[in-house]
């Protein structure tokens, strides 16, 4: 388990400080600015700028690129993995992956160049997660309670940046405030995953506190 949260901690902060350069610094007009209101029909948010590349496809696409790496291991060694490393598990992935990319195309967010290269980003950065030196130390330190209890920290308050649906902000009256407004997703129909999303979240914090304690009784 610690080595393959080191690799997916890796993919987001590297895949996503990347995606977040290339946006900044490559002029990329949205299709919602490039076309106009009366070309196209936007959902959720309208957006004007930072479309290349598509973040959204680079995460989706970088998970990809782990689960088939992680069944390939399992399948060198003839072992069986978690579900994970499964046929059905990878299938589904793909699938979830390839969803992503054309959400991001079907809501006017973004043009297909910018799924494409996002895809393709997320497939190098991916592919390179394994063998990227940090990886090592970052195994390491989750492998140790201390790790575990931050990675524990970390999915509760990610737990509670994915719950905040437009419906919650504007009950609590954190609508109005600035920060708040950037966990705004824009899309209300996806209020209810989201939810499921944050519950995930909070079930892998109690995972990663739970091993934390069985690391300590064992020392």
């Amino acid at each position: 388990m610690p080595e393959r949260a080191a690799q997916l901690l890796w993919v987001v902060i590297v895949g996503g400080l990347t995606a977040s350069f290339i946006k900044h610094h490559l002029p990329s007009p949205r299709p919602y600015l490039a076309l106009g209101a009366d070309r196209m029909s936007v959902v959720g948010t309208a957006l004007s700028a930072g479309s290349m590349p598509s973040g959204h496809s680079a995460m989706a696409f970088a998970m990809l690129a782990l689960a088939a790496g992680e069944k390939r291991r399992f399948d060198e060694r003839s072992a069986v993995g978690g579900w994970f490393a499964s046929a059905p598990g990878l299938a589904l992935v793909t699938l979830l992956a390839f969803g992503i990319a054309l959400s991001r195309l079907a809501v006017g967010a973004h043009w297909p160049s910018d799924a494409l290269v996002g895809g393709g980003l997320g497939l190098v950065f991916g592919a390179l997660a394994p063998h990227a030196w940090p990886v090592g130390a970052m195994s390491r330190l989750l492998a140790r309670p201390l790790g575990q209890r931050l990675m524990a920290a970390g999915l509760i308050v990610s737990s509670l940046c994915i719950a905040a649906t437009p419906a919650l902000l504007q009950a609590t009256g954190l609508v109005e405030r600035k920060w708040a407004r950037n966990l705004e997703t824009g899309y209300p129909l996806a209020a209810p995953l989201q939810v499921v999303l944050a519950l995930v979240a909070l079930a892998g914090a109690w995972r990663w506190w739970r091993a934390s304690l069985q690391r300590q009784i064992a020392a």
